[in-house]
């Protein structure tokens, strides 16, 4: 609000009130700017009512995505019978019974110097290129540079991620053994052969060839030999490279953990495929609380206090209660099934006071493993409940052809007007203070001018006092 010092001087001279009535005069003229000022927070107080409405749908309209997506109402679970193995499906996988033996675990393939290094540091020749041969993938290179050891030989290996290798070095008490393992289980990742090629003394060291080098005292040896996963799936023999079985049952994995039996006797374990109502569960109660949690904000909204008759922010709004019954409407959606056709047959009723939506849990169990497909069939699909929940909801929130969302009208009208009534307030505050400067101007001629007549009046009843006693006197 604009605000002047007034001089406490002014109305001295006169004994007039002046600095009161400047000041009286202010505060009649400030009335302006205030009602202006009332207007802005009504109109920031609204910006943010309608941030928090926004909040509200979008979680709303996240929670009908989800519904709509469709995944949950296909969920399933695999379910294992051993510690053998765990498995996980997805909503590909078909809901059934299996018989899984497990034989063999894959490995990942070892091999180690036949003799140790004496120490970290031994030298083993400068530079070199080192070739690595596999039993199923390509051959991959590693270019050394400068003096080696063993030490700097693992540091090389291990820097390149692609070479399908590792390294290490182990203390077997007399010295240390290179150690190289295959950087992925099964017969495909073994390696085959190693060349060496400009460095003869790490030829000696590394060289292999399925089990024989240039030098038999530091040939490389097979530590542990790789092998695939072996398991039979209902009568049917399955290899694997690794130890994460996917998609051998359509959108079923298996991680396996150890061996059920061996070859001669396998002691099959059972895998169990069955549908999964809990992520639908989840779901439709997820959409039943956003929608609470809206109706609970526009109630917040547009309260009206009857006992302090005072208002909330958005008491009354034409737009929020166009919003409200707009959300309302996709919930009287009958559907296709046979059985399940309503939120109601369903387990969802509404509060007639309230207008939220109540949940009856088993119910909703029942429903969901009984008739699945109805269920679904309710919240899916361009007629079904999700859908519609969700395109009102992009009406709201996003630009379209037709123009902009709902939101970013009221916003941007909002803020329209909160840029004008800032501009009417400065061009109100520059009008007030000239009018005060008027003012001003105005009580201090008067002062003035009264003051000097007081001046005068003195000057007058002394020289007439003065003239009285100087006639009695003679």
């Amino acid at each position: 609000m604009a605000t002047s010092s007034v001089s406490s001087n002014l109305g001295v001279g006169s004994g007039l009130p002046l600095t009161k009535l400047l000041e009286d005069l202010r505060k009649a003229e400030n009335k302006s700017l205030e009602r202006i000022q009332v207007q802005q927070q009504t109109q920031e107080a609204r910006l943010s009512a309608y941030s928090q409405l926004k909040g509200a749908v979008e979680t709303m309209r996240s929670s009908a995505k989800t519904l709509a997506s469709g995944d949950q109402f296909n969920a399933t679970k695999a379910t294992s019978s051993s510690e053998a193995f765990t498995a996980s499906s997805t909503n590909k996988a078909i809901a059934g019974d299996y018989s899984v033996a497990v034989t063999a675990l894959a490995q990942a393939q070892t091999l180690y110097t036949g003799s140790a290094f004496n120490t970290r540091d031994t030298a083993v020749g400068s530079g070199g290129k080192v070739t690595f041969s596999f039993a199923g993938k390509e051959n991959t290179t590693l270019e050394l540079q400068g003096e080696l050891t063993p030490e700097k030989l693992v540091q090389a290996i291990n820097a390149k991620e692609d070479l399908g290798v590792k390294a290490s070095l182990l203390n077997d008490g007399n010295g240390f053994r290179l150690l190289l393992t295959s950087s992925e289980t099964g017969t495909q990742a073994a390696v085959t052969a190693i060349q060496v090629e400009g460095n003869a003394a790490l030829g000696q060291a590394i060289g292999y060839n399925d089990g024989t080098g240039a030098d038999p005292a530091m040939q490389l040896q097979v530590g542990t030999a790789a092998t695939d996963a072996k398991l039979n799936i209902n009568g049917i023999d399955i290899t694997s490279q690794n130890n994460t079985v996917k998609d051998v049952i359509d959108g079923v994995t298996l991680n396996l953990k150890s061996t059920t039996g061996n070859s001669t006797d396998p002691k099959p374990a059972s895998l169990t495929i069955a549908r999964d109502n809990t992520l639908a569960s989840t779901a439709i109660q997820n959409f039943v609380n956003t929608y609470n949690n809206l109706q609970k904000t526009i109630a917040n909204l547009t309260a009206f206090d009857v006992e302090a008759e005072t208002e909330s922010v958005l008491t009354g709004d034409y737009t929020t209660r166009q919003i409200q019954t707009s959300m309302r409407q996709p919930l009287n959606t009958i559907g296709t099934g046979e059985t399940i056709r309503s939120l109601s047959q369903l387990g969802i009723t509404t509060d007639p006071v309230s207008g939220d939506l109540k949940l009856d849990t088993e119910k909703l169990s029942k429903a969901l493993t009984n008739h699945g497909a109805d269920v679904a069939a309710l919240f899916q699909g361009e007629d079904g409940i999700a859908a519609k929940v969700e395109n009102t909801t992009k009406q709201m929130l996003e630009d379209s052809a037709a123009g902009s969302g709902l939101f970013k009208n009221l916003e941007e009208n909002i803020n329209r007007n909160i840029k004008s009534l800032k501009k009417q307030y400065e061009a109100a505050s520059l009008r007030l203070e000239d009018q005060m400067a008027v003012y001003t101007a105005q009580f201090t001629a008067l002062d003035a001018a009264v003051t000097k007549m007081s001046s005068v009046s003195t000057y007058l009843t002394e020289q007439l006092a003065q003239l009285k006693k100087n006639t009695q006197s003679s």
